[in-house]
């Protein structure tokens, strides 16, 4: 079984993975800032993956109101759908567990996600 996180605020996953995924094709990258003490919560629920070009937190659902969803609204064209993956968190890659920890840290965010395309949301 996976483990889910919420973005902010819950224990740390376990170590499921998705072993030597291929990554279908992909629109490009896009970043999400969220600055500290703002308040605001990215709004998503997150599994953890290891695939063939790495690892990553695959995103799962977006929640209404988070910052995920405000960049959805405004960039119709470069949305955030389930199936694209986190790929950086403040400069931390490559460690699932230490992106995790940044998602939960309280400090501001910066987040390289990997976009879906839509039909595979």
């Amino acid at each position: 079984a996976f483990s889910r996180l919420a973005a902010l605020g819950v224990p740390a996953p376990t170590t499921a993975m998705l072993q030597g995924a291929p990554l279908p094709h992909r629109q490009g990258n896009v970043v999400i800032e969220v600055a500290q003490g703002s308040g605001i919560r990215l709004g998503i629920d997150v599994v953890s993956a290891r695939l063939q070009d790495g690892c990553g937190l695959v995103i799962v659902g977006v929640t209404e109101g988070g910052a995920v969803d405000d960049w959805n609204r405004r960039n119709p064209d470069r949305q955030i759908f389930s199936g694209s993956i986190i790929m950086r968190v403040n400069n931390v890659s490559g460690d699932i567990a230490a992106m995790a920890a940044e998602l939960r840290s309280g400090r501001g965010l910066n987040v390289e996600v990997m976009l879906a395309d839509e039909a595979e949301a």
